[in-house]
């Protein structure tokens, strides 16, 4: 979306970047639902994920700093580590091609843009004449 913006609308770049990292949270959260329930789905569990067992406060800095701690999150994560991992890299590789197809046919488009019939082409303005300078002798 952000790249549409900027390419489309000309919109500072910079700018538009620094939005997309406050906007993120809003859509990693479906995204990482809908892979979740996906790679459920692939697993043959259906739409049953079962998030009981998952403790989000007790996740902390122990968690990543400590073994016993990351041992304890990977423990407590089991049960939807397995159909995240499975589900994400899978619409992956379904979104590389379809990526890679929309971005050939958009591509040349942007590169050659059709002219507009009621649209006159850009005026440039006259040439300058170059000063008659003196030959050297």
């Amino acid at each position: 979306m952000v790249t549409l913006c900027f390419l489309f609308k000309g919109l500072h770049r910079p700018l538009m970047l620094a939005a997309s990292f406050i906007n993120n949270p809003w859509t990693s959260v479906p995204i990482a639902t809908g892979t979740a329930y996906f790679g459920n789905i692939l697993m043959g569990r259906g739409l049953d994920l079962n998030m009981e067992a998952v403790h989000w406060g007790s996740i902390g800095l122990k968690s990543f700093t400590t073994r016993e701690g990351a041992q304890a999150m990977f423990t407590m994560l089991k049960p939807i580590l397995a159909p995240y991992l499975v589900g994400g890299f899978l619409l992956s590789l379904l979104a590389i091609p379809i990526g890679y197809l929309l971005a050939g046919h958009i591509a040349p488009r942007l590169r050659h843009p059709p002219r507009l019939a009621h649209v006159p082409p850009p005026c440039r303005p006259p040439a300058r004449p170059k000063p008659d300078l003196p030959e050297p002798e």
